[in-house]
């Protein structure tokens, strides 16, 4: 899978997760955060074809929002001040 590095940054540079997301909801929102902020996001869905969501409940993961690992740091302070905030009104 040395095309994950490829697709991020163009080069062989490492992935870490940056966060993982309990629904397809909150994948989308938080992979928007992060590029919104200037870093690239790829997501990594744990579910398996034909198991209609069994894995992602029982492991309370639905997928891997992955990012360079140059950018994990800040990549998971934007995701939890954003999860933080209150909602506007």
């Amino acid at each position: 899978m040395d095309w994950l590095p490829r697709w991020i940054h163009g080069a062989s540079r490492p992935l870490g997760v940056a966060w993982r997301t309990r629904d397809p909801v909150e994948a989308q929102v938080v992979a928007a955060v992060l590029e919104q902020a200037g870093i690239r996001v790829l997501v990594r869905r744990r579910t398996v074809p034909g198991y209609e969501g069994a894995v992602d409940r029982a492991e309370g993961v639905f997928a891997d929002l992955l990012v360079a690992e140059a950018d994990l740091y800040r990549a998971r302070v934007l995701v939890v001040k954003f999860l933080e905030a209150p909602p506007e009104p």
